[in-house]
């Protein structure tokens, strides 16, 4: 008998590309709601949401991928991650599924975006692995 060496990862896309994260790294998936706006906030970074009764961090992923791009809309979504140690926030144009990947089958990519360094081919599609806690 084979060992299965797949890992589950959420597909979801920004602005018409697919990127992955490791499944067991996402806490929720919710709609976007109320972005509290905080001063002095560094690069890629939102402000605060509510999530769970507290409040967490927000990200933009779509800014951090392609500069200069930081719209977003209310049909867009947050994927809530644990990332050292606290509940962070991603917003994501999009969530497609839930793939099982061999992580081995991941190729390293050259990238200047903190976070991306390695993709698969599925299907023709690229898809790039995006670790969380390079951005955050």
């Amino acid at each position: 008998m084979t060992e299965n060496k797949g890992q589950q990862f959420l597909i979801f896309s920004l602005s018409s590309k697919l990127y992955a994260s490791n499944l067991r790294d996402v806490k929720r998936i919710v709609p976007l709601e109320k972005i509290f706006e905080v001063p002095l906030k560094r690069e890629n970074y939102l402000g605060l949401v509510k999530f769970e009764g507290k409040a967490i961090p927000l990200f933009n992923l779509k800014s951090a991928i392609n500069k200069g791009n930081t719209g977003y809309s209310p049909e867009d979504l947050i994927v809530v991650q644990y990332v050292r140690g606290q509940d962070v926030g991603f917003l994501v144009d999009k969530v497609d599924k839930v793939m099982t990947l061999d992580p081995n089958s991941f190729e390293d990519y050259e990238s200047n975006i903190p976070g991306i360094s390695k993709k698969i081919i599925e299907k023709e599609n690229d898809i790039m692995l995006i670790y969380a806690d390079e951005i955050a």
